[in-house]
């Protein structure tokens, strides 16, 4: 058989779900990519192109026999839970309405993915099953953060809970999306908090992916308040993508350093970091990313070319005034 595939790196702003464990036959899972201009963008996706990420690709199919096979696999899933329940067996009935949400999940209709992932849940709990507990709310969780800010409440009810009977591994994942969710509801503070526990499980973990990651997401809070430690942040997280070979990972960092370099005046450096991010994105055929970056190159020209501007008329003004009264 072909060999396993190179995992896609997980992107900044971005939820991460937990894995179900591989007994489970879950179908396999596509997070669906979101236009710059979908309405239901929360803050946590307000830079599009880091966000509309396809976390795990699954294979391609004709589109109209995925969709029959689709919905002949929920109406499975509906009747297996629905016998197992009868049975008295809710942990078979909870696994199969937790397929039953990924395939929610798959066509955007979060809401009855969330309903599956209660049902789930409760038969973990029924059960005392820790491990499905953790998975269940994490799953929630998400969902409640994709469906937007007036939801970041439910998801952060839901990720503390995780944290509290997850492993290492997933107490890293909860926190990395309590500070989305705390940063979506303008609570800076608790975001980094959040972050920063983050970072410690990653090096607890010896994971540079997840150092990585938990430093770029750091630095994007730090940004608003702390250019020097947004700057330090995303400094590491370009040195740790070097080193994991992170192409998307490199153009996040370049792109958050291009936006710290505009935010301190240093135009032509923005443009530098947003050129670099930009070839990265053609690279990777990632058209949304490589027009944001272009973009970002044309604003900050624009604003290096203001600034000249001014400068000029200054220039033009100092000699005028000071000559103002030599003349007759």
């Amino acid at each position: 058989g072909a060999g396993a595939q190179q995992p896609i790196m997980p992107r900044v702003k971005q939820p991460l779900r937990v894995e179900p464990p591989q007994e489970y036959n879950c179908p396999a899972r596509i997070d669906l990519k979101m236009s710059a201009d979908d309405e239901h963008l929360s803050s946590l996706h307000q830079i599009a192109e880091l966000s509309a990420r396809v976390a795990k690709k699954a294979p391609r199919h004709n589109a109209l026999s995925s969709d029959k096979a689709s919905a002949e696999r929920m109406r499975d899933y509906a009747l297996l839970a629905h016998s197992a329940r009868r049975a008295g067996q809710p942990s078979t009935a909870g696994v199969q309405a937790f397929k039953q949400g990924v395939l929610f999940d798959n066509v955007a209709d979060y809401a009855q993915a969330i309903k599956c992932y209660k049902h789930f849940l409760e038969s973990c709990l029924e059960s005392g099953d820790a491990v499905g507990e953790a998975l269940a709310c994490n799953s929630i969780g998400v969902d409640y953060q994709i469906m937007g800010d007036s939801h970041a409440r439910q998801a952060v009810q839901y990720h503390t809970k995780h944290l509290e009977v997850a492993d290492v591994p997933g107490k890293y994942i909860a926190h990395v999306n309590l500070g989305l969710c705390y940063a979506a509801l303008k609570m800076p503070d608790e975001a980094v908090a959040n972050h920063q526990h983050a970072l410690r499980y990653a090096i607890r973990m010896c994971s540079l992916a997840g150092e990585s990651l938990a430093c770029g997401n750091l630095g994007m809070i730090a940004s608003v308040e702390d250019i020097p430690t947004a700057k330090a942040c995303a400094e590491r997280q370009l040195q740790l993508a070097r080193t994991l070979n992170d192409t998307r990972g490199k153009g996040d960092a370049y792109r958050q350093l291009g936006v710290l370099s505009n935010l301190q005046g240093a135009h032509g450096e923005a443009v530098h970091y947003f050129q670099q991010a930009m070839q990265l994105a053609q690279a990777e055929a990632d058209e949304l990313v490589s027009n944001s970056a272009r973009c970002s190159i044309g604003v900050a020209k624009g604003n290096a070319g203001f600034d000249e501007f001014l400068q000029s008329l200054v220039a033009r003004a100092a000699p005028n005034g000071q000559g103002g009264g030599a003349e007759r």
